[in-house]
């Protein structure tokens, strides 16, 4: 009697040193510097390419030289640094647990900036604003007010249902799957370019394929 109460106490024991080890394994992951370093790199790529875009550079008539190149190296960034978010939202997700609270606290925030942005662009900078432009402000994602966050939040509600098809994955079929949604993603709508997609749908394609690459680099690193 006395050496089964030891066993399971030891057992006991095994199993929280064994769970305590594996937190501090993810706390030690999700703290590793080079991450922060690339989220640093993936967000100085996305203002470089809003800087290129919206502060004219892409349509000012340059002449072949340095300043055309800058500023389509600086375009291109952009889609660069959301591949870079999405593979991580992969890599951290896959082996991660859903959490209603990190959605609400998402929207949260997005809602906050959002109302923030409208209440400032109206009031104090005298902007024009309609209906549909205070309905995407209360809804920012819903109403794909901000096309990131929204894709985002379908991708992490659909996480689990991607962990479960990952988990029956070999190696081989992971490889082939990953090769199929490349040329789906990257290279159709290349092809197919005279033809009008969506961004929600065309960047939704990208986050989906972004997670699934970040799954397959946390599962055969």
């Amino acid at each position: 009697m006395r050496g089964s109460v030891k066993q399971r106490k030891k057992i006991t024991a095994n199993s929280e040193s064994a769970e305590k080890a594996a937190d501090t394994k993810s706390q030690k992951l999700e703290r590793n510097s080079s991450f922060e370093l690339l989220r640093i790199l993936a967000m100085l790529f996305i203002i470089g390419h809003h800087l290129s875009w919206y502060g004219g550079g892409m349509n000012l008539d340059f002449s072949a030289g340095i300043n055309r190149y800058i500023t389509q190296f600086l375009f291109i960034g952009g889609n660069l640094g959301v591949d870079i978010f999405f593979i991580l939202s992969g890599y951290f997700l896959a082996e991660g647990k859903f959490r209603s609270k990190r959605l609400i606290r998402l929207d949260g925030a997005v809602l906050f900036y959002s109302l923030a942005a409208m209440f400032i662009g109206v009031f104090a900078l005298h902007g024009q604003s309609d209906v549909m432009s205070w309905l995407k402000a209360i809804f920012p994602i819903t109403l794909q007010n901000y096309w990131f966050i929204t894709v985002y939040a379908v991708v992490y509600l659909l996480s689990p249902l991607f962990n479960k098809a990952i988990d029956g994955l070999d190696k081989k079929h992971f490889t082939v799957i990953a090769v199929i949604m490349f040329f789906l993603v990257c290279i159709v709508p290349c092809a197919a370019f005279p033809m009008r997609i969506s961004i929600l749908s065309g960047f939704l394609n990208k986050g989906i394929y972004g997670y699934f690459i970040g799954a397959y680099l946390r599962k055969y690193p």
